[in-house]
């Protein structure tokens, strides 16, 4: 859960995050990130951590639907990276939160053989 304040806390933030799946990416290959970042696709650090992300192979569940009362654009994202593969999203109402549940079903792909040499 991204902060409410403002920007300059929100891209400390997601720097932070980016570290931290860099890490992940290098030595375990296998991402999901799911949270309430307060941000939509349109927010420029919001934007920037996309399209970083995307060049570690993760890439977000593309979503247009509201996830928060009151809020009419998606604050609530789902990333995967590439070896897996989206098989199905849901946008769920609830009533214990004012945010909605993001059901997202996936199948790990396997790795492919790498030939080497001996």
């Amino acid at each position: 859960h991204l902060t409410l304040l403002g920007n300059k806390v929100k891209k400390k933030q997601l720097d932070f995050i980016y570290t931290i799946i860099k890490y992940e990416v290098k030595y375990h290959q296998n991402v999901i990130l799911t949270g309430d970042f307060n941000m939509t696709v349109k927010n420029k650090s919001f934007e920037n951590f996309i399209a970083d992300l995307e060049k570690l192979g993760i890439n977000r569940v593309t979503n247009d639907i509201a996830t928060c009362r009151g809020i009419k654009k998606p604050i609530d994202h789902v990333f995967i990276s590439d070896n897996f593969e989206l098989l199905n999203k849901e946008i769920v109402e609830t009533s214990i939160s004012d945010h909605k549940s993001i059901i997202v079903k996936s199948r790990f792909l396997p790795l492919t053989t790498i030939p080497f040499l001996i």
